[in-house]
């Protein structure tokens, strides 16, 4: 990675994130090809990101410009898991 585009940038997550998420995981593919996730079903991957962002820690890679290049990643302390 030695172009400035090429740089990714990892942060944590917040409502704020929410319609991002939501329009990234609208075209992503496969849709619920692993272990089921994200979600197929419009309704039920919002519920599903709702669910996510209420957790304790949630990450998100970006890229230069901003747009989300990676989905959403819930972490969790060893009492919470």
């Amino acid at each position: 990675m030695t172009a400035k585009t090429d740089l990714i940038q990892i942060r944590p997550l917040t409502l704020a994130d929410r319609e991002i998420l939501l329009e990234m995981y609208r075209t992503f593919e496969p849709l619920g090809g692993a272990q089921g996730l994200p979600p197929r079903d419009e309704e039920v991957r919002q519920t599903w990101i709702d669910q996510a962002l209420r957790g304790e820690v949630n990450v998100g890679a970006f890229s230069a410009g901003g747009e989300q290049a990676e989905c959403l990643g819930e972490v969790r302390s060893p009492a919470t898991s």
